[in-house]
This record gives C-alpha cells, sequence and structure tokens, in this order.
C-alpha cells in the first residue's frame, strides 16, 4: 500500500508510496529536491534481499526540472552578500537557489563556478511568481526582505523587473530631483559651497527637492559625493528612509557650530574634512542600500546622478539624472511538471547469444 512511511489516509489502488512521516531510518522526505531518483527493477520471487536487483527496466531522475535564469547590469553583492531567488506561494516563500553576479556571470557563492540552472521541484507549478534579494549573513536562512527583482510567473516564465511591486515598485524616472550648494551649520555666507542639500527655499518656505516615495521596504536611500576627477573619493553624505525628512546624521561630522539645520538630508564640510564641493571635480549621486548593509562605506544600486556639481551660488537648485535605464532586469524560464515521464532501459537488459555447432 502506500508504505509505513505513509499517513492515515488510503493510498491509491496503483503502485506508490507515501513519505509524509518517520519510518525506522526513513524520515519525511521532499521527493522532487533534485537528489533522488525513481526506478522500477524486475525483482526475483521469493526476494532475499531488501536492495534492488540489478534488472532495472525504468528510471528517471525525480527532480523535475530547471530553473534558467538571465540577468543583466546586476551590481555586485557587498562582500559577505549574495543573491538567492525565491518562489512565491500563497503563503510562504521557497528558495530556488543562491548565487553571485560576477563578470556578468551567475555563479556559485561557494566554488565560483557558472550556474547553469537551478533544480528545480515539481511543486514549482504552483508558484505565483519569483522574487531575487539580495541576502548577507544577519539575515540567516530567512528572506532579508531587500528585494532587488520580481516577476510574475505564467506558464513557467517570468520577465523580472526592479520596478514589480514585489521588488522596488518604482521606477525612479523623476525629473525635478534636485540639490543645492549651502551650509546651514555655519553663519559665514561664503562657506556655501562646502555644503550640499536636498531642500529649497521659495517665498520664505522650506521645501525638499527629492520627489520620491519613501524607500521600499527592506531598503534605505544613502546620498553620496565623489571624485569625478582626481584620487577616487567616495563619501556618504547621508541614509535616510523618508526623502522629505532629516537623514541619519544631521548635518554630518564635519558641521559648523551654527543652525538651525533644516530636516532635509545633507551634508556640510565646514570643519575637519573641508571639501570645495564647486570646484569641478565633484559629482553627486543617490543610491538605494539593503536595510541591513554590511558595506555601509560603499555604495550599492545608483538611481540618481550629476556628475558636475557646478558653480552656481548658495541655494540655487541643480538636477540630478535618472539612472532607471541602467537598473537591473532579467528573465526566468522554469520548466517544471507534474507527471515525470521514465525512461525506458530495455536496451540495456542481458542478452547472450547460443550457437549450436560440430567440430
Amino acid at each position: 500500500g502506500p508504505g509505513a512511511t505513509a499517513g492515515p489516509a488510503a493510498g491509491y489502488d496503483f503502485p506508490g508510496q507515501d513519505f509524509v512521516r518517520t519510518a525506522g531510518s526513513i524520515p519525511p522526505l521532499d521527493v522532487d529536491d533534485g537528489s533522488f531518483s525513481a526506478a522500477v527493477t524486475l525483482e526475483p520471487d521469493p526476494d532475499l534481499s531488501g536492495d534492488p536487483f540489478f534488472l532495472k527496466l525504468l528510471d528517471k531522475n525525480a527532480g523535475s526540472g530547471n530553473l534558467f535564469l538571465a540577468v543583466s547590469t546586476l551590481p555586485r553583492a557587498p562582500q559577505g552578500s549574495h543573491y538567492e531567488i525565491w518562489a512565491v506561494f500563497p503563503d510562504t516563500l521557497v528558495s530556488v537557489g543562491k548565487f553571485l553576479y560576477v563578470n556578468r556571470r551567475v555563479v556559485d557563492v561557494e566554488t565560483g563556478t557558472e550556474i547553469a540552472a537551478f533544480p528545480v521541484g515539481s511543486s514549482l507549478v504552483d508558484a505565483s511568481a519569483i522574487r531575487i534579494s539580495l541576502q548577507n549573513q544577519a539575515n540567516g536562512p530567512d528572506p532579508s526582505g531587500s528585494f532587488l527583482l520580481a516577476g510574475s510567473l505564467s506558464g513557467g516564465d517570468a520577465v523580472l523587473a526592479t520596478h514589480d511591486p514585489l521588488a522596488l515598485g518604482h521606477v525612479y524616472t523623476e525629473t525635478t530631483v534636485r540639490y543645492i550648494l549651502e551650509t546651514p551649520s555655519t553663519a559665514d555666507p561664503g562657506d556655501h559651497r562646502r555644503g550640499i542639500w536636498f531642500y529649497e527655499v521659495v517665498e520664505g518656505e522650506t521645501t525638499g527637492t527629492l520627489p520620491l516615495p519613501p524607500a521600499p521596504s527592506g531598503w534605505k536611500y544613502q546620498a553620496w559625493i565623489y571624485k569625478v576627477f582626481g584620487a577616487p573619493d567616495t563619501v556618504s553624505i547621508g541614509a535616510f528612509v523618508d526623502p522629505l525628512g532629516p537623514d541619519e546624521d544631521g548635518a554630518g561630522p564635519h558641521a559648523g557650530p551654527d543652525g538651525p539645520i533644516p530636516p532635509f538630508p545633507g551634508q556640510d564640510f565646514v570643519s575637519g574634512s573641508i571639501r570645495n564641493l564647486d570646484d569641478g571635480t565633484y559629482g553627486v549621486f543617490l543610491s538605494l542600500e539593503p536595510e541591513s548593509d554590511p558595506a555601509p562605506a560603499s555604495p550599492y544600486l545608483r538611481i540618481f546622478e550629476d556628475n558636475d556639481i557646478d558653480a552656481m551660488g548658495p541655494g540655487v537648485t541643480q538636477p540630478l539624472g535618472s539612472l532607471a535605464g541602467t537598473l537591473p532586469e532579467g528573465t526566468v524560464q522554469a520548466e517544471a511538471a507534474r507527471v515525470v515521464t521514465m525512461r525506458s532501459l530495455g536496451g540495456l537488459l542481458p542478452r547472450v547469444v547460443v550457437s549450436f555447432g560440430r567440430k
């Protein structure tokens, strides 16, 4: 019948077995996890051994398919991080596999060898979507919540995009993202070139200049300045979730003694590490960073950028261009089925030739 490892209900009137509970040394089994094979043998009767007889008639790998992943412009995962593919079911997410993206190739996290396909079980045919997350050691085996790509499955295929509702959920094509040069932490009007902020003052009213939604769940925004020319120099000027609110470090460690500091992202460089940001060598960009960031000093995914901070005077807005056209994208093709066709091995059965003759 359904075997010693079966549940309490009766089985079907056909050969087979369930593996839903432990019996002896056999635990519950997921037979489609890619590590099992199914076979039909011809056994002697009576059968004096519990091992398979060598006359194998039919066989098939019980893992029922593969998932093929193609991605482009995927950032290199920060040190200590990796990407993970998740199949979406009504009540849960199931991991399909982990990978890194190196030199435009999907490779194994441990060995660095290229992954041609991820083995999947037959249950993937019931999945509604695919999501790809950025994981690090702090997340453990659970999804991090920092989902970068996602797409709905239809007929085993999915187009993966950052703007999918199950990923970042936004296109980031705004044309009015802008900044000013100003130093609210010092009363010296000549210091404006040593500070950069995401607000403006119009008719006496201070308003933010980042018309973006709050950072997606599992992510935060971070603003940076960097050297376009000369020695490499990329410096965070604040991380934040609300683009129309203050960032995590206020006016920063190099701010002056004055105030008040407007409640918007930005930073001053008027003490200690002094920087003249409009000297023609600096750019500025806005990135998305995972909520649990293993590399806070390194940017992850740039979404807006101006590679030339101009000397336009204090309080004059300058635009950042959208980098939406460079954001990651991908496709998934999943081969999975509930019915697995077995392979005949009849041609491999023993044969002999007997000849009769006279000397």
